[in-house]
């Protein structure tokens, strides 16, 4: 159990539960696997667990979190995770499963799988968001907030959103699933990133799910279909 801060090593870190009530849980830098549990991942409502990338490599890639189940009443995110933006105020707008705002980055090709998303969102004045793979082998219930978000603000060009991918045999609960562009209120907000829940066999999410563009022209991302599907998508 966690009330603190911590930050795990390169390692990674393995457990037979974990339970997240207070402060902040990082994972290691540029690894694959971020958390393994042989029981259950409990990030309680005042919990917050930031997973952070494993490589910057061609279309970058995010750390998967394994575990027997998994319930989420706080956070869990990989906000500004993903590339690196760049300086300036006149930076591009960063790109991933939708285009960014941007005037010359608008024609570019997305990338990323639609259906098995792990790539990292672009960065333009601000980060891209980053990547998580849940493989969770029971349910899992999402009541708070999981996120891979890209970074704005309101001068220079927001970041990608970027990967969010569930595998779960059940999936339930009422709180919000996204990867957002950033936005940039004076200049040119990020493309939308990429969810995919294909693999939750029983899916009965009510809550709301977002790959939106950020604020200043940026194009929203993918969300691929699967029936029975959220009630409340945006």
């Amino acid at each position: 159990s966690l009330a603190g801060n911590l930050a795990l090593a390169a390692t990674g870190g393995h457990a037979g539960s974990l339970t997240i009530d207070g402060g902040r849980l990082l994972t290691g830098q540029d690894i694959v696997s971020g958390i393994a549990a042989d029981g259950a991942i409990l990030v309680g409502s005042n919990g917050t667990v930031i997973v952070r990338r494993a490589s910057t490599a061609g279309e970058g890639a995010g750390q998967t979190l394994k575990a027997a189940g998994m319930r989420i009443d706080g956070t869990l995110n990989a906000d500004y995770q993903g590339f690196a933006g760049g300086s300036g105020y006149l930076s591009p707008s960063g790109w991933h499963g939708g285009h960014g705002g941007y005037t010359s980055y608008a024609s570019r090709s997305t990338y990323g799988s639609v259906t098995n998303p792990v790539s990292l969102g672009r960065g333009g004045t601000y980060d891209g968001g980053g990547a998580i793979v849940l493989k969770i082998g029971g349910t899992l219930t999402v009541n708070g907030t999981l996120s891979a978000n890209g970074a704005g603000d309101a001068s220079g060009g927001g970041g990608a959103g970027g990967s969010l991918n569930i595998f779960a045999e059940t999936m339930d609960g009422g709180g919000t699933i996204r990867a957002n562009g950033g936005n940039s209120t004076s200049r040119h907000g990020g493309g939308g990133g990429r969810i995919s829940l294909l693999n939750v066999t029983d899916n009965n999410f009510t809550g709301t799910l977002q790959v939106l563009g950020g604020v200043g022209v940026g194009y929203s991302g993918d969300l691929p279909a699967r029936s029975p599907f959220p009630k409340a998508i945006t």
